[in-house]
């Protein structure tokens, strides 16, 4: 079995730039000090961690906000906010003890009441509500103890709770009224200075940040904010951003364009590092939405693709064709499943379930957002999906719309990218229906449910695999998702900058770096 850890494979840039002196941009007394510019590549929508949950938002967010427990580079969890758990021996309560001294941006303290609201709020309101499906109800204890009682069993609790894409834990009250859009309050060692959405946030290192006393490892253990002031510039042109690496305007890049790569890593005072990435390019189909709620029309679609015209264009050819959700080395990877796909390119059979099911042209609509890898992996489809008959429309939309009608299931098709999720239990949840009878991908399978319901359930790993193996066979046979690749992850920076550690997961994690002077 190949351990998780495979996949955080790192590079770490410690060099510093020709000319240098050498010394860290340190603060007064030897605190965090300088300034970095970081361009993302795509735009953040919110400073709610409630509401955002794509990739470009949270290397912001992830800085800001924090949950009970982080996990480490062999996806296992450690202390955070709390700095104890215990589960009962049927898995349906978790008691968590949490780690005194740890303080919200406002100064206040971590009460078992402010995680008893956060965790309750969440299940209610967040995008990703589906995380937290099987708790029952939270209890804070006393002072320090809160208490997650689950209605089914779930052996994956503690380390969903380490999920990147955070369950954030955040002051009584805060997210109410969109609170956290207008004064976003976190734990983390980085404050949010100020924010303009879609264009830029400034960070600064929050001076009553309390770490964990455990070497780093992933996003767990000790985090310092070693650099004060952090500048995330959204920067949709691929040209431009390369070109101010070059200048020196910005210090990291996040998604070097795969083209720029080589002359970029010629450039004296520039490092770039490239680490096959676990985040996945797809096509999501709505299986309750206008055309493609037929299965023979999904099916078709799929007989039609040619993934590799989307590597080559929109990945530059650059990343791994995959005809799966789960990258290999993660430890739940299975090659039976894995390798299962019923759709090899045959447009002649995409035309006769086209004809079956019926299908006379209407149109199909799929949503592209700001990364141009979405709106050129959609044109593609339209003119393969064209010469089957099929009448495909593209609509490029703003970001922010984009991740509203994705979140809430309004769409037909999408072309997105799928962050990594850090337990098969946090992936195959989102397409589980239970009672509240849907979820964003207008998917609803009593067959799935009870599978994913005994998966979730079971401590054993080779047994959990494979259940999970039999859901990511029946995702394939009712068409709900369409994998192209997976990216290549390459980070641009300056050479001034030391610390920061490209991966596999794309995580920008910007404590622990500093800039020298």
């Amino acid at each position: 079995m190949v351990a998780a850890a495979a996949i955080l494979a790192v590079s770490s840039f410690v060099a510093c730039s020709a000319g240098s002196d050498n010394t860290s941009a340190a603060g007064p007394g030897g605190g965090p000090g300088g300034k970095v510019v970081v361009r993302l590549y795509s735009g953040m929508a919110t400073t709610d961690p409630f509401k955002d949950t794509s990739a470009p938002g949270w290397q912001l967010l992830r800085n800001v906000y924090e949950g009970l427990v982080a996990l480490d580079d062999k996806l296992q969890p450690h202390p955070l906010i709390a700095e104890s758990w215990k589960a009962n021996t049927a898995a349906t309560e978790y008691t968590f003890v949490l780690r005194q001294g740890v303080t919200f941006h406002n100064g206040k303290p971590v009460t078992p009441d402010d995680v008893k609201y956060s965790l309750d709020y969440f299940r209610q309101y967040a995008a990703n509500k589906s995380s937290l499906n099987a708790v029952d109800k939270v209890t804070a204890v006393d002072d320090k103890t809160v208490k997650v009682h689950l209605s089914r069993p779930k052996a994956s609790l503690v380390a969903d709770l380490g999920n990147p894409i955070a369950i954030p834990i955040v002051p009584k009250g805060s997210a109410d009224k969109d609170g956290l859009a207008k004064n976003p309050i976190g734990t983390g060692p980085y404050s949010i200075k100020s924010f303009e959405p879609q264009v830029r946030a400034v960070l600064e290192a929050y001076p009553g940040y309390k770490p964990v006393d455990e070497e780093p490892s992933g996003l767990a253990g000790r985090r310092v904010a070693k650099v004060k002031t952090v500048e995330m510039v959204y920067v949709a042109d691929d040209r431009v951003a390369a070109a101010g690496l070059e200048t020196g305007e910005f210090d990291i890049i996040t998604r070097v364009p795969p083209q720029d790569v080589k002359r970029l890593n010629d450039l004296p005072d520039v490092d770039v590092a490239a680490s096959p990435g676990s985040a996945w390019i797809a096509i999501n189909l709505n299986a309750s939405a206008g055309e493609v709620a037929n299965p023979k029309i999904r099916q078709a679609i799929m007989y039609a693709t040619d993934p590799s015209a989307m590597l080559q264009t929109s990945g530059f050819g650059q990343g791994r064709l995959t005809n799966s959700y789960t990258p290999p080395e993660v430890d739940w990877y299975t090659k039976d499943a894995s390798g299962y796909w019923p759709y090899k390119y045959n447009p002649d059979k995409a035309k006769q379930l086209l004809s079956e099911a019926g299908y006379d042209g209407g149109p199909i609509t799929v949503i592209a957002g700001a990364p141009p890898y979405q709106e050129q992996n959609a044109v593609i489809l339209q003119q393969q999906a064209k010469a089957v008959g099929l009448n495909l429309k593209v609509d490029k939309i703003d970001h922010t719309t984009f991740i509203e009608r994705t979140q809430s299931g309004n769409y037909e098709m999408n072309s997105a990218g799928g962050p990594f999720q850090t337990t098969p239990d946090l992936f195959y949840v989102q397409y589980y229906c239970g009672a509240a009878g849907k979820n964003r991908y207008g998917y609803c399978d009593k067959e799935y449910d009870t599978i994913y319901d005994q998966a979730a359930a079971v401590t054993d790993k080779a047994k959990r695999n494979a259940l999970f193996a039999q859901l990511e066979k029946k995702l394939k046979d009712d068409a709900i998702i369409l994998p192209l690749y997976f990216n290549d992850v390459d980070f641009g920076v300056n050479k001034r900058v030391s610390g920061l550690s490209a991966n596999a997961f794309e995580w920008l994690i910007m404590w622990n770096v500093s800039v020298n002077s």
